[in-house]
């Protein structure tokens, strides 16, 4: 992440948001483990 961050503070910046975008759509979304296959379920 600091090599990310000191080549680029914007890809830094979108990296950052996509992770935080895709942690609230799990935290809207109820996760399903079946047969050691992930599936999301919303």
């Amino acid at each position: 992440m600091k090599t990310l961050y000191e080549e680029s503070e914007l890809d830094f910046a979108m990296v950052w948001i996509v992770i935080y975008c895709f942690l609230q759509s799990l935290a809207k979304c109820r996760l399903l483990f079946t047969d050691k296959v992930f599936t999301i379920a919303c």
